[in-house]
C-alpha cells in the first residue's frame, strides 16, 4: 500500500509541479514539501484537507487507504 509521501509526489509530479511550486500553493516551505514526500513528516489535518481538494482526491486516497471489502458495517462480528 503506498504511502502519503509516495502519493503526494506522484500527484505533484503528475501536474507538473516542483516542490517549490507546491510549497507556494500551501504557504509552506519545498523543504516541508520534501520532508512530507520522504515521510519524515506529515501535514496537520487542515492541510490534508487542503491538499487533497486542490488535487481532488479524498484524504483518505491521500493517506494510502483503501476499502476493506471484508468489514461488512451491519454484520454481528
Amino acid at each position: 500500500m503506498a504511502q502519503f509521501g509516495e502519493i503526494l509526489a506522484e500527484l505533484r509530479q503528475d501536474r507538473g509541479l516542483t516542490q517549490r511550486d507546491l510549497a507556494k500553493l500551501f504557504f509552506v516551505t519545498p523543504g516541508t514539501i520534501s520532508n512530507y514526500e520522504k515521510g519524515r513528516h506529515l501535514p496537520d489535518a487542515e492541510r490534508l484537507i487542503k491538499i487533497a481538494d486542490y488535487f481532488s482526491v479524498t484524504t483518505d486516497y491521500l493517506l494510502g487507504r483503501r476499502r476493506c471489502d471484508a468489514v461488512n458495517p451491519g454484520s454481528a462480528d
